[in-house]
């Protein structure tokens, strides 16, 4: 499982910062395929000082099946698109969680992540 933190400009005032939308994830397997590869994403809401944050997961799909394609040994880019895009609010924090079942021979090169948004300041 690779956690893959979401950086983007939040604002504490609605329709202000990022509004996300999507994640395009580039990665590649190396000496073997994997049975699956499968994004999922999390919010996680700061709490106050002494407080909990809560971790709540976020709708979405993946655009590339979690089977042959995206499992074979090759180079890949895959997106996970919001159900519904959001706003980042101040006290939020956003990651993408890349979940590959595979041997224990396969290597998993992380090439990059790229978060479409719409910023307003």
């Amino acid at each position: 499982m690779i956690n893959i933190p979401i950086m983007l400009p939040s604002n504490s005032q609605y329709a202000k910062g990022a509004y996300l939308k999507s994640v395009e994830v580039d990665y590649e397997l190396l000496v073997a395929g994997a049975t699956s590869i499968t994004l999922s994403m999390n919010k996680v809401t700061r709490g106050a000082d002494t407080a909990v944050a809560v971790v709540a997961s976020v709708a979405g799909s993946q655009d590339l099946a979690a089977g042959v394609a995206a499992a074979s040994q090759e180079q890949h880019k895959i997106t996970w698109t919001l159900t519904t895009p959001v706003w980042i609010d101040n006290d939020q924090e956003f990651l993408l969680v890349m979940t590959a079942v595979c041997g224990a021979a396969v290597t998993i090169d992380l090439l990059g992540a790229v978060a479409n948004f719409t910023l307003r300041l």
